[in-house]
């Protein structure tokens, strides 16, 4: 009772209260670390590094490291814990979280003045003084692990050193470490053994590139980021910038981390854009090495395409996803919490139903979730997350059949359905599915169509990409059943789909996976462009889903026209892709577009569902190449609260990040961005005057389109509302923060961007229309119909300079 009441009072007491309270032997360390006992240990670190190096078998340069591949375990995992645990945690300041070191000193942020009032001075008590008061006492690593195994976790990667340059482990290189002073245990060492006492794995994540910047708000008169705190690498502040010093203490910093720990990922935030890619290539060869001499497989990831060599890591996206599937394994770092990472006083948390979604979804565009908690400054996890993880691990005991070890889809694709979400970094939102949304995975012969909600009014469910005119597999389907439940499914193959009896009980609360078998071939890709005016090169992508051997004749068809076979043999369960040269004329000149559709069928049977398709653009405007040397500017439209662009597209080479089909002059007032992303796909970006960007990716076309593609956007401001649509189907729907004009006063089409980056290719035909377009007008565009009221309307009509656009027919 005694202790109880102590500890009633003391959360009473305010913070500075409780702290100056606390026990004198809990004081920071009195910086015992000197210029020569840190060159000593940076030296020990550095030398092991290159030794290491030398040793093979990867070099640190781009063909050697674009080798290396994603592991099988981390494809089989798709679900890890991500913690954000350290200093940041003591205030826990609502808003701020983890950037409490960061806006406690900006007076004009609202964490300065809360800080003044809860601990006083910047200058008395600065950022540094909270590691005392991580005191971890009811830290606990194994009941931890626990429950991120009992959450359907399979991988944890702990917060080893943020921003601010705390490391969670026993360094040599500072004193401001988790074993010198706070927890004064090895806290990665911890975690590290109770994760794979447990089977997990365990990774480490690092932000600390970012410390002098980080720091640079407090690095003026008034406040105690001064010397003897700041200055040296191994100070707690650090430098004031990036210097190969700072650079050489970070790369030693994660040879303690690698070699300490063995981990199975090196997780990096942003901040690699503050190191020379040498230096990134020069650690990815180290880890990647020692990961040989240790015979295990590892993982990087990165939250840039082009720093390290882009088969060396996995992207990760913050706080968002893709909105296609792509073709290489990625992940998405995300929050059980919508405000913050670390622990804070007043959170607001997603819900179950909301993370099982994000977490399908996630799986079904071919993407791992990392999902991050934030415990107390005293190591106990709120009980908020733990439900959630609860929640989760739950819906996976039922479920996991359809996530672990699964692969994406082909044949199908991700998903079905009118609701989808993503968009690269930052594009989180909750979405609110119907029963018509499915997202798809795959496990040998096992197709996992994931209903996303359960169907209220209508007594079925309706799976569209299955029906009775294209098949999925020779043999077809040859069983589906309801995963956790043991009731008999009535289903049949109908011309809208395949249509399954809603079962009596519902196995679960959220999203509901039906294990659809097949037997026979499948066709998982197909795609064609023309090779030359009379021949096509037809890419396919065969699969043998039995575990027996299989010959197969498979005949290949341009809409309704015969124009080839070809006859595989295949081992049991093998895959294999073969490129195919086929002839097939088209016709010349035509004043509309023609529209190629290619299939792939067993001989007398239905088409495969993958289907391939090439268009011809209409002929009526002729095409503009754009190098990066040329671009058509227009000016003088003026603000559209209603808009619609549109224009064939077709993209040659990609040298860059970013190229263009519509820029806005400037960001300011409303501004429309309309580009290609090299490794993506087509990205509509939006900017309200606040400074806010949205994103919005499709999940048609890929960054190297082949052939031509009709892109056409359309935006509502009044419904906060844009959509992409891709060869005149709807692709991808965008919510819109701020009803928004457009401002077309000034824009360009094609050529250099302000960044120096360039559209590479040709495009035919754009048009720009004062008002939302009809899908039935969409598809006219495609066919190569009028639409009226086009504000431009070819190529002809724009010049160089453009001073007339808004009168163009």
């Amino acid at each position: 009772m005694k202790h109880i009441l102590v500890c009633f009072i003391v959360f009473l007491l305010p913070c500075h209260t409780v702290l100056q309270a606390a026990e004198s032997s809990t004081t920071p360390p009195p910086g015992a670390m000197d210029a020569d006992r840190y060159k000593t240990a940076l030296d020990k670190s550095l030398k092991t590094m290159r030794n290491v190096l030398t040793k093979g078998p990867y070099k640190d340069n781009v063909d050697s490291l674009n080798n290396y591949s994603a592991p099988d375990w981390y494809a089989d995992a798709k679900l890890g814990i991500f913690i954000h645990y350290g200093l940041f945690s003591v205030p826990g300041f609502s808003g701020v979280g983890c950037w409490y070191g960061n806006k406690m000193y900006d007076p004009a942020a609202s964490a300065f003045a809360f800080h003044r009032q809860e601990y006083g001075p910047q200058d008395a008590f600065g950022y540094k003084n909270f590691a005392p008061y991580l005191t971890a006492e009811r830290f606990d690593a194994d009941q931890w692990i626990s429950l991120f195994k009992e959450a359907g976790a399979r991988f944890v990667v702990p917060v080893s050193c943020f921003h601010d340059g705390f490391a969670m482990w026993n360094s040599k290189l500072t004193d401001w470490n988790a074993v010198k002073t706070g927890p004064k245990r090895d806290y990665d060492g911890l975690l590290a053994k109770a994760a794979r006492k447990e089977g997990m794995k365990f990774g480490v994540a690092w932000h600390a590139f970012f410390r002098p910047t980080f720091f640079a708000t407090g690095r003026r008169p008034g406040t105690d980021i001064k010397p003897p705190d700041a200055g040296p690498p191994w100070s707690f502040y650090g430098p004031d910038k990036v210097t190969p010093e700072f650079v050489n203490d970070g790369l030693a910093r994660l040879q303690e981390l690698v070699d300490g720990y063995q981990p199975d990922l090196v997780w990096f935030d942003f901040d690699t854009q503050f190191v020379k890619p040498a230096n990134l290539r020069q650690f990815a060869a180290f880890y990647f090495n020692r990961a040989a001499q240790w015979k295990k497989q590892v993982a990087i990831n990165d939250k840039h395409m082009d720093f390290f060599p882009p088969h060396s890591i996995v992207l990760d996206f913050e706080r968002g996803k893709t909105a296609a599937l792509l073709p290489n394994l990625w992940q998405t770092d995300t929050s059980v919490s919508w405000k913050d990472w670390s622990y804070i006083r007043d959170d607001q948390f997603k819900t179950v139903d909301e993370l099982i979604h994000e977490l399908v979804d996630i799986v079904s565009k071919n993407g791992v979730l990392l999902l991050d908690i934030g415990p107390r400054p005293d190591g106990s996890i709120p009980p908020e997350p733990q439900a959630l993880l609860r929640g989760v691990g739950l819906w996976l005991k039922i479920n996991g059949d359809a996530i672990y070890g699964t692969r994406p889809c082909w044949s199908l694709g991700f998903g079905e359905g009118s609701h989808n979400s993503g968009g690269g970094g930052f594009s989180d939102r909750a979405v609110e599915y119907d029963p018509h949304d499915f997202r798809f995975t795959q496990k040998g012969n096992v197709i996992y169509a994931i209903a996303m909600k359960w169907p209220d009014v209508e007594d079925h469910f309706l799976i569209r990409a299955f029906n009775d005119h294209t098949t999925i597999a020779s043999n077809g389907i040859t069983g589906i059943n309801l995963l956790g439940s043991s009731e008999s499914l009535n289903w049949k193959l109908t011309a809208n789909g395949l249509s399954i009896a809603r079962p009596k009980h519902m196995p679960c609360d959220s999203a509901f996976s039906f294990r659809i078998t097949l037997g026979g071939i499948s066709v998982e890709k197909l795609s064609a462009d023309r090779a030359t005016d009379r021949q096509i090169r037809v890419t396919i992508c065969v699969r043998n889903l039995d575990p027996k051997p299989a010959r197969q004749t498979l005949e290949f068809f341009d809409n309704s026209t015969h124009i080839g076979s070809q006859t595989f043999n295949l081992a049991p369960s093998e895959t294999v892709t073969r490129s195919l040269l086929l002839d097939d004329p088209v016709t010349k000149g035509s004043a509309t577009p023609t529209i190629a559709r290619f299939t792939a069928a067993i001989p007398n049977g239905k088409p495969f569902a993958p289907q391939a398709q090439i268009l011809t653009p209409p002929k009526l405007a002729a095409s503009k190449q754009f190098n990066g040397d040329t671009m058509l500017a227009g000016k003088g439209l003026g603000k559209f609260s209603q808009l619609t662009y549109s224009v064939w597209t077709q993209t040659d080479d990609l040298r860059e990040d970013f190229t263009a089909l519509l820029n806005t002059a400037g960001w300011e007032n409303g501004g429309l961005h309309i580009q290609y992303l090299a490794a993506g796909n087509l990205q509509v970006s939006f900017k309200t005057p606040a400074g806010q960007a949205v994103n919005g990716r499709s999940s048609a076309v890929p960054g190297r389109a082949s052939g031509w593609q009709l892109i056409t956007v359309t935006y509502d401001a009044a419904k906060q509302q844009a959509v992409i649509f891709v060869n005149g189907n709807r692709d991808t729907e965008m919510k819109i923060d701020q009803a928004t004009p457009v401002n077309l006063d000034a824009f360009t089409l094609g050529g250099w961007t302000s960044g120096g980056r360039c559209f590479v290719g040709r495009m035919t035909d754009p048009r720009l229309y004062n008002r939302v377009l009809t899908p039935d007008e969409i598809e006219a565009l495609l066919r190569g119909e009028p639409v009226a009221n086009g504000l431009v309307t070819s190529f002809p009509s724009l010049r160089p300079t453009l001073p007339g656009v808004g009168n163009t027919p």
